[in-house]
């Protein structure tokens, strides 16, 4: 009796063995905290970056799709209507900060690596944020603060990733706040709640990423009083170049809040045949 019970738990193990090896090798290298977004689907499937992907893209259609109904309910005016011409003219630049000390691991490896470095614990729970290459749609200067190398993209060279009009942790504050401040503190753990709140601003078709800007700005131009609105269109309306136009429409956005902004998420590795 005593053989046959050291037989069955034997049995039981090998049972166990062949059912969770094979799991944990069907998750690999696209599971848990392995790729950028994948906190985001972590439990749902087998959190691959294929369940990820399909999971951002039905959420990008819809968020795109709402977004572009309330852009469409604004009543333009004729001078609206020429200004937001003069900032379809004037393309948002694509650029990435880098920090100098890490330039010759970037040359060595012949491209970005996705390494953390000041990225808040709470959009790393949010949704892996250590995995993310970041770079920015808008200035062509961008925050110093973040490095003192810039590199410069073109869309058509930026191929894959993902953007949201903010960052993760401005939407966790949103979430749990109401409202944002500057500096706030706030708990790293996060709700899945949290997370399916911030998959609303997620958008990943390149061709629609200047109209998420755009849209962006209408809504919250159209907020402004006439003063205010008259004041945007007066500064932007002369400006002749690109740079200056664009640094011109970062102040105002912080001046006015009109976040004409993206931040863009690239998975783990942006090659530097990318750079424009």
């Amino acid at each position: 009796m005593r053989r046959l019970k050291h037989l069955s738990a034997a049995v039981i193990a090998v049972v166990v063995l062949l059912v969770l090896v094979p799991r944990a090798h069907a998750r690999g290298a696209d599971s848990d905290d392995t790729y950028c977004g994948a906190a985001l689907v972590q439990g749902v499937g087998d959190g691959s970056k294929k369940i990820f992907d399909a999971r951002i893209k039905d959420a990008s259609v819809q968020n795109l799709a709402l977004l572009e109904g309330y852009a469409q309910q604004q009543q333009l005016t004729a001078e609206d209507t020429l200004l937001i011409g003069k900032i379809t003219a004037n393309a948002p630049f694509i650029i990435r900060r880098q920090p100098s000390q890490f330039l010759c691991d970037v040359l060595i490896k012949n491209g970005i690596a996705a390494f953390g470095v000041n990225t808040p614990q709470v959009e790393k729970n949010l949704y892996s944020a250590g995995q993310c290459v970041f770079v920015s749609f808008g200035s062509p200067i961008g925050q110093p603060q973040y490095g003192d190398v810039l590199m410069t993209f073109t869309k058509e060279r930026l191929t894959g990733g993902w953007v949201t009009p903010h960052s993760g942790y401005y939407y966790a504050s949103l979430h749990r706040l109401g409202f944002t401040r500057a500096n706030v503190e706030i708990d790293a753990e996060v709700s899945s709640r949290e997370q399916r709140f911030f998959e609303q601003f997620i958008y990943d078709d390149p061709a629609q990423w200047e109209t998420v800007m755009l849209d962006n700005f209408i809504l919250r131009y159209k907020a402004l009083s006439r003063q205010e609105q008259e004041d945007v269109r007066n500064q932007l309306t002369s400006i002749v170049d690109r740079h200056a136009f664009q640094e011109a429409l970062k102040d105002l956005s912080i001046q006015y809040g009109l976040e004409y902004y993206l931040e863009g998420h690239v998975d783990r590795f942006l090659p530097l045949e990318h750079v424009e």
